[in-house]
């Protein structure tokens, strides 16, 4: 008699009941709140998330088992918690599963795993504000006219005669040729005397070359990402923003560009049209709006536009809440 054919659910069932023997006494419970064939709960699931990601002994393959686990898991959670909040086009995703496994990638990214119970709560505004941030990069509304300011702003650039600097004001060369109007996101400064640090949450770019064949990055458009509070205070940051693009002497600015991937630039391959640079501040309200606003945090005048976006807030913070209760 043959071999039987497990399905998916059979085999991932049986993968985690032998995992169980390889993990601590003690561990055997949170492994069996994964099981398929279980209705799980976001409590129950974040609990043995946490308990499982602090035991170092865990191999990579196993660790690998217990994540796409946890996906599967968080998806069943959503389908039942996430009605009537956001859909998985929202954020870019094509279904529930994708949606599920972004929300675990940010999770390990911020440290929930070993983050204290004191933290947790604190992580609350941090995880919303990501959110946020995927929901402006994959707005349907908001992100057509942002690429029309972009390739305005690109069109400058390329005028017979326009006099561009790099990031530090110094004149450069004109430029051989200037790539298509993509977008850039992790904008960080990196050096020797710098720890990675993020700051400008989207920028709309063109990647071209000096006549040299040396490599530029083009700012065309800039873009802060905040939950209202947060908007209330942004123009400092807004301001110094551009202060940081100078760098200092061995530092780098790195930005993962789409269509090129993970790029760095030195302070005279940063690229920028003086007294046309285009800033905006991303919030929510009730109902839309544009705003003029401006700073002096960077040593001189920036005007900058607050645009405030019709999203459910209450329905975003709904969905971290299922995450820190």
């Amino acid at each position: 008699m043959g071999a039987v054919r497990l399905g998916r659910r059979q085999r991932r069932t049986k993968a985690l009941k032998e995992l169980q023997g390889r993990l601590p006494p003690g561990l055997w419970d949170s492994v069996a709140d994964l099981n398929p064939a279980e209705r799980p709960t976001m409590s129950g699931l974040l609990k043995a998330w946490r308990r499982l990601g602090r035991v170092a002994s865990i191999s990579a393959p196993d660790r690998n088992l217990l994540r796409a686990a946890f996906v599967d898991a968080f998806t069943r959670v959503l389908r039942e918690q996430g009605k009537n909040t956001f859909g998985p086009a929202d954020f870019g995703v094509s279904n529930v599963r994708e949606l599920a496994d972004l929300f675990v990638t940010m999770l390990d990214r911020v440290g929930y795993t070993r983050a204290s119970r004191a933290k947790l709560r604190r992580m609350r505004s941090h995880l919303v504000g990501e959110l946020l941030e995927v929901l402006v990069r994959n707005s349907r509304e908001l992100q057509p006219g942002l690429r029309l300011m972009a390739q305005a702003q690109l069109a400058n650039f390329r005028r017979p005669g326009v006099g561009l600097v790099d990031a530090r004001g110094k004149d450069v060369v004109t430029p051989a040729s200037f790539g298509a109007v993509t977008t850039g996101i992790d904008l960080a400064v990196t050096g020797p005397r710098r720890s990675r640090r993020k700051f400008v949450d989207l920028v709309h770019v063109s990647v071209g070359e000096f006549p040299d064949g040396k490599t530029f990055l083009a700012i065309l458009v800039e873009t802060e990402i905040k939950m209202p509070r947060a908007a209330q205070k942004a123009g400092k940051q807004i301001g110094r923003a551009q202060v940081r693009f100078h760098l200092r002497r061995g530092d780098s600015l790195s930005v993962d560009v789409a269509g090129h991937g993970p790029l760095e630039f030195k302070a005279d391959q940063i690229l920028f049209l003086p007294g046309k640079v285009q800033r905006n501040l991303i919030t929510v309200a009730d109902t839309p709006n544009f705003t003029l606003r401006t700073t002096r945090a960077g040593g001189y005048d920036e005007a900058f536009w607050e645009v405030a976006l019709d999203v459910r807030a209450d329905a975003l913070r709904r969905l971290v809440d299922m995450a820190v209760p």
